[in-house]
């Protein structure tokens, strides 16, 4: 084992190095140490012969003098805004903000902001947020409020009120627009923006409660288009389960639309109403009245009828005659055709279907109509009402 280097040895050994400009690789060899030994000792160190000597200054340069000049132009600036703000620099940090802002829009250049944060001692940070971020009018991030709350009803639109505020800034990013959670949020709560998410359930079962019966068993309004019925009953083919679904104009008692479907589920019955109004094109403040099912009752119905402008109206619970028409209808359709036919197939159920809902709306005469039949019922109120408006126009008054 190589005895330990004493305190005298290594000076010794430095002394060498850095007078008598000895190399390491001798002096490992004569004192029997590792190079790296001598390494780490003089680590940082330059030989004295490299090194500038302190007494003598390296001669200034154009660099230099420019360096002078830009110090000594900043103190200048720096001194000239201490004594324009003099009282300023005791103030709150508001207060110093607001002298920042109008040293800033004096010259933007004279007093940039490194220097008037150097001046007033406030970090860039917050001047940034003062100038960029505030609630002014003319501020920058105001004057993207418009944009922003544009996008933001986009794309809320575009998930049908689903998203909130986490996943439309999700959305957001990936076109290229940086806004904070906390700013989106804000504003959807400013153009009151909610996810259906929010209380979708307590709202949900508050309908379910409080259905409201609006028809009240009228069942004659003085015009199409007024109150719809709806129903859904099944019927079995072989071992299969049909459910039909009919909408009907209480006016005229016409089958305004009607489908089947192997499920009976909020989409047969959304799908059937969409028929009747793509056939009919009603105005806004049509009924549609029904029982409680859980298909008519379900948010997403109730979404779609209130971007119709439609009106919901339930029947009461346990009074069939509320919904008597629809179910009057179904059983008129079982006597008359379905239980007199034995189907062969869901296709010959469904011509069958067809055809008999034609006959119904066209040649059959309903007692409710004075034994018209729904094709001539309305037929005769479109006569009726081309009549009145001739005689309005030749009359000059305004019916």
């Amino acid at each position: 084992m190589k005895p330990k280097i004493s305190k005298a040895e290594k000076v010794e050994i430095l002394s060498c190095y850095y007078s008598n400009n000895m190399e390491v690789k001798a002096l490992a060899a004569q004192y029997g140490i590792s190079r790296q030994s001598i390494y780490n000792w003089t680590k940082g160190n330059r030989r004295p012969s490299t090194i500038v000597p302190a007494t003598t200054k390296p001669a200034p340069n154009w660099s230099d003098v420019r360096i002078l000049k830009m110090q000594l132009e900043r103190e200048k600036r720096i001194r000239e805004i201490l004594q324009r703000a003099n009282e300023t620099l005791h103030s709150d940090i508001k207060a110093k903000l607001n002298a920042m802002e109008e040293f800033y829009s004096e010259d933007p250049v004279k007093y940039n902001i490194h220097i008037l944060c150097d001046a007033f001692g406030v970090s860039r940070r917050i001047f940034y947020g003062h100038v960029k971020y505030n609630k002014r009018d003319a501020a920058w991030f105001k004057t993207r409020i418009p944009a922003l709350k544009e996008c933001i009803r986009h794309i809320f639109n575009e998930s049908e009120q689903r998203f909130g505020a986490d996943k439309i800034i999700v959305i957001m990013k990936k076109r290229d627009l940086h806004v904070s959670v906390a700013i989106v949020r804000r504003l959807m709560r400013e153009m009151g923006l909610h996810s259906i998410r929010t209380g979708a359930k307590r709202r949900w079962r508050l309908e379910i409660r409080n259905p409201v019966d609006r028809v009240k068993q009228h069942f004659n309004p003085p015009r199409p288009n007024e109150i719809w019925v709806s129903y859904v009953t099944e019927w079995h083919v072989k071992k299969y389960t049909f459910f039909i679904c009919a909408t009907i104009d209480l006016y005229s008692r016409r089958v305004v639309a009607y489908r089947t479907s192997r499920r009976n589920s909020t989409h047969l019955v959304k799908l059937t109403l969409k028929d009747a109004l793509i056939q009919r094109k009603p105005k806004p403040g049509l009924i549609l009245h029904s029982d409680r099912g859980p298909a008519y009752r379900s948010f997403a119905l109730i979404a779609y009828t209130n971007e119709n402008g439609i009106t919901r109206s339930y029947s009461r619970s346990w009074k069939p005659y509320d919904n008597s028409v629809s179910e009057a209808f179904f059983k008129t359709l079982k006597a008359e055709e379905l239980y007199r036919r034995k189907y062969k197939s869901a296709r010959d159920f469904i011509k069958s279907l067809d055809d008999y809902i034609d006959f119904y709306n066209t040649k059959r005469p309903h007692k409710a109509i004075r034994m018209m039949t729904p094709a001539d019922k309305e037929r005769r109120y479109d006569t009726e009402r081309k009549k009145a408006v001739n005689r309005s126009l030749h009359e000059g008054v305004r019916v």
